[in-house]
């Protein structure tokens, strides 16, 4: 379970995210837009980012239903009233599909033994375990 009341829209580029444009295109998901969500949990802070990519031209979040606008600000903070999400409940989606990060404080979880760098993984499919809780 946790609560987002923060959200940061980042503009950038939408590369390919597949294997041979990560192995091309130096720093990828530094470059291409994003959207992320900022988790609060009895366990720590976590960030949620979705990486947009080519043919996903939205990114979106429950807790934020505004359709993206071109601003001309390369990044948008947006702050809001706490909403709660239980585990497994859809926090955002794409609509074509693409890449999530999650990075969580130093400590905060303890990965799976199966899990290793470079896998892919599919939604819902378990990468580990909180270790700590507040």
């Amino acid at each position: 379970d946790c609560e987002i009341a923060q959200t940061c829209r980042i503009d950038g580029s939408r590369y390919p995210v597949n294997r041979f444009s990560r192995q091309r295109i130096e720093s990828l998901y530094c470059r291409n837009a994003r959207e992320i969500a900022y988790l609060q949990s009895a366990a720590g802070t976590a960030a949620l980012i979705m990486v947009g990519s080519c043919q996903v031209g939205s990114v979106r979040m429950v807790v934020d239903d505004a359709k993206p606008k071109q601003t001309g600000k390369s990044m948008e903070p947006r702050r809001f009233a706490a909403q709660h999400f239980d585990k497994g409940q859809e926090i955002g989606w794409f609509d074509f599909g693409s890449t999530v990060i999650l990075l969580f404080e130093p400590g905060m979880i303890t990965f799976t033994d199966s899990l290793k760098i470079g896998d892919e993984i599919r939604m819902g499919e378990k990468v580990g375990q909180f270790t700590v809780l507040r």
